[in-house]
């Protein structure tokens, strides 16, 4: 009885053992597939992560896009100004070598007239002397 009663106590022992081991071969298994879930989030995270920085530069690439649209518009803007602040200048310019030839041929004119005028007086002159020394 002694031994029946040693080898219950031994076959509990290695059923427990046995129990045991199946215990920790299954929290193995479940700590291996929990690892292994773990990875495949961490990559899909590692993956969303790419995701989100491409869309984000997609984004701001639209946003850069839009941005240097908007600096076109107003260079394109302030090219047109350009344009029309030296065509006006141009159009001045004009206007001045217009009138800087007509004053000088006003004073080609009058230069003209009094020389004109100071031989006639010369002569006029002359003449009075001329006269005057007559008599």
């Amino acid at each position: 009885a002694v031994v029946s009663t040693q080898s219950t106590g031994v076959d509990d022992l290695t059923k427990q053992m046995i129990g045991r081991g199946k215990l920790v071969q299954e929290k193995d298994c479940l700590l291996r597939r929990l690892r292994e879930e773990r990875d495949k989030a961490v990559e899909r995270g590692d993956k969303l992560v790419g995701e989100l920085a491409a869309f984000r530069d997609c984004v701001n690439s639209g946003r850069l896009v839009r941005e240097l649209r908007e600096d076109i518009l107003e260079e394109r803007e302030r090219y047109r100004k350009l344009e029309r602040e030296s065509e006006q200048f141009k159009t001045a310019a004009k206007e001045q070598l217009h009138k800087e030839r007509t004053v000088n041929a006003e004073l080609r004119h009058v230069s003209s007239l009094s020389r004109h005028g100071a031989r006639v007086a010369t002569s006029i002159a002359d003449d009075i002397y001329n006269n005057c020394n007559r008599e």
